[in-house]
């Protein structure tokens, strides 16, 4: 496996898919170093039969992002006011980015409403770029399970935010 080539290649797809799952930027750029550190460490270890190089990749990713997730729960640490931010009053527009920040917040809670796997699943499909097949061989699930898991997934979503989008 060529490692400068696959880093190019997967960087942002990989660091998109990181920062879906871990939404605090410092924390998401050490797992993404982490997750590419563990890639170079097992290069050699790759093998092409056994899969494609991003089944390979995200599996590292996968595991690397669960690491992380258990690791702050043990702490307890999980909270929500790391992710807010003070919008300053004296900011002509500060309407409109209070309301943007509700959505935001309101999407944020729906998503973490649903369940691991369609998170996980979410997550995959559209910020790592893979399609249903791709996810369905690196989750271990059909292809079918994964459309439908995505597609009630999306549905709970709309039932929960159609208030901020009407």
């Amino acid at each position: 496996m060529d490692f400068e080539q696959t880093y190019n290649l997967w960087f942002k797809p990989v660091y998109a898919y990181i920062r879906c799952r871990i939404w605090a930027e410092n924390e998401a750029e050490d797992v993404a170093a982490k997750v590419w550190q563990k890639v170079w460490e097992k290069r050699l270890q790759y093998d092409p039969s056994r899969g494609r190089t991003e089944q390979w990749l995200f599996g590292i990713v996968r595991h690397e992002v669960s690491s992380y997730c258990r690791k702050v729960y043990l702490r307890k640490i999980l909270s929500l006011s790391g992710f807010e931010e003070n919008v300053p009053a004296d900011i002509p527009n500060a309407c409109g980015r209070l309301e943007e920040k509700e959505r935001n917040a309101a999407l944020f809670a729906a998503v973490h409403g649903l369940s691991r796997t369609e998170r996980e699943l979410i997550a995959l499909k559209f910020y790592s770029g893979l399609n249903n097949r791709e996810i369905a061989a690196l989750v271990g699930k059909s292809e079918s399970n994964v459309g439908t898991i995505l597609h009630r997934a999306f549905t709970a979503l709309r039932r929960r935010l159609e208030k901020y989008y009407e």
